[in-house]
């Protein structure tokens, strides 16, 4: 789940349209809700707006890579964009294995995420939290391992020139 609030006309201008790819013999990605909320008027963007178009894919031909365009009408200073999204990871890449990485370093202002991973396979975590902006649990329910990362306060960072992402919970 992501709300972002406009704040500046160039806000406006990067986030009214929102992108987000996946590989379609891996993923599925599914919007659950996109709506803008203008002077407390709230706009639902309906599923017939939204685009799922497939991407080139790899020459080798294993993937198949899509891409999902959500267009949020009439954005303006003050907005506020809620989306609530879902993606479900079907087949590893690598059977028995499985990587992913959440990051907070694309400029924006991030005050509240969530992000959890249930998972039939143990879960083994390499996290890079240097500031303890992080709270992190791992619970595991039988077979069923569950990993939740919240958020503990707000950052706001941009990394320029760096090799790699700063957090990967």
């Amino acid at each position: 789940e992501e709300q972002f609030k406009i704040l500046t006309e160039a806000g406006r201008q990067d986030l009214s349209t929102q992108t987000y790819t996946y590989d379609a013999t891996l993923d599925t990605f599914d919007v659950l809700e996109a709506k803008i909320c203008t002077n407390g008027i709230e706009t639902i963007v309906p599923k017939e707006k939204m685009e799922d178009k497939p991407l080139a894919s790899d020459p080798i031909g294993l993937r198949q890579n899509h891409q999902i365009l959500i267009p949020f009408e009439r954005v303006t200073v003050g907005s506020i964009i809620q989306l609530k999204t879902k993606r479900c990871h079907f087949k590893p890449q690598y059977e028995n294995y499985f990587a992913g990485s959440q990051t907070f370093n694309n400029g924006n202002l991030w005050t509240n995420t969530r992000l959890t991973i249930d998972s039939e396979l143990p879960l083994f975590l390499k996290i890079n939290d240097p500031r303890k902006i992080l709270d992190v649990k791992c619970s595991e329910e039988g077979s069923n391992h569950r990993l939740e990362v919240n958020l503990k306060e707000k950052v706001c960072e941009n990394l320029v020139h760096e090799p790699s992402n700063s957090y990967q919970p």
